[in-house]
């Protein structure tokens, strides 16, 4: 509101991350408020007020299951789940009806989006846990949170830009949060910043571009964890209880290097799958198409002497080098 007053022709960015659904599933006090925009929904009340800072500073803390889901036949945990979702929903809502007050609803490109699969764990200072499978969060996909099967690291995302984004239309080009950066500075027409390898969606987004990726291009990922993926009954049973250790993915084009409980860059395959035609990877073509196998191995050591001249901010000398070929994929301090 301020911003849209005193500068109305700057542009402006938000960055609003909600804690919801959060691993804790702790509760909000009350209902989320009627209507929503600058005359309803939450509203700043000022230090002095009876509700400090905002009109839901009342109630018992961690209370309120939405109605709609009070007697479900469902867990305590999932019910909670299910009322922060639509505790989120509102929260969209009402944050879409102020814009529309301000007359720059066409003109505002909105994201919506998260980070990461499903989760099954309760979370630090929680009691209780929300179960994938009840929702089926993970969709038609394998894998969950802290998992780098489709179902851990493919997440949704809505974009809304009125007159810009054709209504209805669908974004299958591969991308990571990494390429934000990049469309931003492409909508607020400035230079996109030379150090980043994030590319903008616009012609993606916009129906400008086929959702073809330049072979060029590739979507690398890591990430360790000493648990399993679940062993949940709609998941391929050769991804269930799967050791998760180590992992790496690279997605080049249509296929997705994937390695899982890694023991040395040489001892440890990558399975091969198609995830444009085989989302639920069932199929590894690993050693029908040994080509793609090695591609990928390569790409990896290229990657790994990328991160062998990268020092950490803070850290000196040779502290985070590793050597590509024996085996570690840690850079020192984010083990």
């Amino acid at each position: 509101m301020e911003h849209v007053s005193t500068r109305p022709d700057q542009p402006f960015i938000l960055y609003l991350a909600y804690d919801a659904p959060h691993a804790a599933l702790q509760i909000p006090t009350q209902e989320y408020p009627k209507g929503g925009g600058i005359n309803g929904g939450l509203q700043w009340t000022g230090q002095s007020s009876t509700t400090p800072s905002i009109n839901t500073a009342s109630g018992t803390r961690d209370s309120y299951i939405h109605p709609g889901y009070v007697n479900k036949d469902w867990s305590e945990g999932d019910k909670r789940h299910a009322s922060m979702i639509r505790r989120l929903y509102n929260a969209a809502g009402d944050i879409i009806q102020l814009l529309k007050y301000l007359d720059i609803d066409e003109e505002t490109l909105i994201i919506f989006t998260s980070d990461n699969g499903p989760h099954h764990k309760v979370g630090s200072g929680g009691q209780f846990a929300q179960n994938p499978e009840l929702f089926q969060s993970y969709a038609n996909l394998n894998g969950i949170k802290r998992d780098i099967w489709e179902g851990g690291i493919r997440i949704p995302t809505i974009c809304r830009y009125r007159v810009i984004i054709p209504e209805s239309s669908i974004v299958t080009y591969p991308s990571g949060q990494w390429d934000w950066l990049a469309t931003f500075a492409d909508v607020a027409k400035a230079a996109i910043p030379v150090y980043t390898d994030g590319v903008s969606l616009m012609p993606f987004l916009t129906q400008q571009s086929d959702n073809k990726i330049n072979d060029k291009r590739y979507l690398y990922g890591e990430y360790f964890n000493n648990s399993e993926t679940p062993s949940y009954a709609d998941f391929e049973i050769s991804k269930r209880g799967r050791k998760r250790g180590q992992m790496q993915f690279i997605r080049i084009g249509d296929y997705k290097g994937v390695r899982y409980n890694i023991e040395s860059h040489n001892s440890t395959p990558y399975e091969i799958y198609n995830v444009v035609t085989d989302e639920r990877e069932r199929v590894n073509l690993a050693s029908s198409m040994p080509e793609l196998h090695q591609e990928r191995v390569e790409k990896n050591i290229q990657m790994t002497y990328l991160f062998k001249t990268i020092h950490l901010p803070g850290q000196k000398n040779d502290e985070n080098k590793i050597d590509p070929l024996s085996g570690g994929f840690f850079l020192k301090g984010l083990e």
